[in-house]
């Protein structure tokens, strides 16, 4: 036992022998399938029911039953609605990123920003829903001094510089570059 001991080479290859085993004994435990097949024994005089291993574990006064854990493959159901939003009542739910440019700005005092995506063009009845997106700057002060917003749909005729049959937004930040978000829901 001293030589064992005091040889460093023998205690590593011991450790490493032992480790070796470990984990091959924890892969065959953890790699083995998941049975197929539940093994039970039934008693013919109780009537009692025990989940074995295998139909050896029975005794002589039992009978060896087994059934699959997965049954036979019922029929595919209906396929169910799509593309609805459930919350919505069945209405169809799209959003996006409106940015204010040179090109979209519009209007009597050029205060208005032309929404153009083929969601809501020439769609009077859309149900539109517009936010501001503002911040904090440095300053610690709103980046969005105007917070009242205006959304108006111009309708068949033009407004100031406007276009007709689109929607409009007011207000929120007026420079170039704000943005909006936008969620239009419709039927």
């Amino acid at each position: 036992m001293k030589t064992l001991k005091n040889n460093p080479l023998t205690m590593i290859c011991l450790c490493v022998c032992l480790c070796a085993a470990a984990l091959i004994a924890f892969v065959t435990v953890y790699a083995a399938p998941a049975p197929s097949t539940i093994q039970a024994c039934y008693n013919n005089t109780s009537g009692a029911l025990r989940r074995v291993n295998s139909p050896a574990d029975c005794r002589y006064h039992e009978a060896s039953i087994s059934w699959n854990i997965a049954g036979p493959a019922g029929p595919q159901g209906p396929a169910g609605p799509q593309g609805t939003c459930p919350a919505c009542g069945g209405a169809n739910v799209m959003t996006f990123r409106h940015t204010r440019t040179v090109a979209n700005t519009c209007g009597p005092f050029n205060n208005f920003s032309v929404m153009d995506n083929p969601a809501i063009n020439g769609n009077a009845n859309a149900l539109v829903f517009v936010t501001a997106i503002v911040g904090i700057n440095a300053g610690r002060t709103n980046t969005n001094p105007n917070s009242s917003m205006n959304l108006t749909y111009t309708g068949s005729a033009s407004f100031g510089t406007c276009p007709a049959g689109r929607w409009i937004v007011a207000g929120g930040d007026i420079a170039t570059g704000a943005q909006f978000n936008v969620m239009v829901v419709g039927p």
